[in-house]
């Protein structure tokens, strides 16, 4: 039987959360952060990001970007509380799940499509019951392992749906860059641009094991066989997570 896994990803989760708050904010650029110089934003609503503003900017960079925009410091038991119902949400759909974040989960629905219907009709209908009942928005990636799904929810935000099944790899996978991949962090991508590589397909691809090793070490085998769309770990079931903390998420 073949495994069918959700990557569940809500979108501009904190920020729409503080828009169930007060309703009058939609449409607004917004961001959840400090207000000290420190401060780097957590979350930008999409009006917000048109603006080019993002995670991980310092708040004063987004101030000169838009001026008017507005910075909401954050309500985290209700970001807690949110989460929490977005699991509970889940577990209509299948008991195995792992909660990878406060907003995105993966979810084995691999005998929910066997006995009910096709992944992406599932999809379909998840997002638009996450939405009426819980009101949040997610994007959601549909694939045959964790790496796959986790790369498909990526493509289409907000309120996406994509599947890429193993024999979609190369066109849907390949052409990405290198630098999106998951689990190739920002010091990993530029070494691997000096060996040629900058696309996945250039990895997964890439014909010199040892000019490989260099840069990926031991786990050369590993992140090839992730770029040619092999991922063998299991969904580890855990659905708790350590509480939101304004220092580590506000003011980094």
């Amino acid at each position: 039987m073949n495994a069918w896994i959700f990557h569940i990803d809500l979108n501009a989760f904190f920020a729409e959360v503080e828009i169930l708050r007060d309703p009058t904010l939609r449409g607004k650029p917004l961001v959840v952060s400090g207000h000290s110089r420190r401060s780097v934003v957590s979350t930008a609503s999409y009006e917000a990001r048109a603006y080019g503003i993002h995670s991980a900017m310092p708040i004063g960079e987004a101030y000169r970007r838009y001026p008017e925009l507005i910075v909401l410091e954050g309500h985290f038991a209700d970001y807690e509380d949110y989460s929490q119902r977005f699991i509970s949400f889940l577990h209509t759909f299948s008991d195995k799940i792992e909660q990878a974040s406060i907003d995105e989960a993966y979810v084995d629905m691999t005998e929910a499509v066997h006995s009910e219907e096709y992944p992406l009709d599932l999809a379909v209908r998840l997002q638009k019951r996450l939405l009426e009942e819980v009101k949040l928005k997610c994007s959601i990636g549909v694939a045959p392992n964790k790496f796959l799904a986790k790369m498909a929810s990526g493509l289409r935000k907000p309120m996406g749906i994509v599947v890429i099944r193993q024999e979609e790899v190369p066109v849907k996978l390949w052409p990405l860059p290198i630098d999106d991949m998951h689990g190739i962090g920002k010091k990993t991508a530029p070494r691997l641009h000096d060996l040629g590589i900058h696309t996945i397909g250039d990895l997964a691809n890439y014909e010199d094991e040892m000019k490989l090793r260099t840069v990926l070490g031991n786990f050369v085998g590993h992140y090839v066989g992730l770029a040619r769309g092999y991922d063998e770990s299991p969904i580890e079931q855990r659905t708790e997570l350590k509480s939101v903390s304004t220092s580590t998420t506000m003011n980094q």
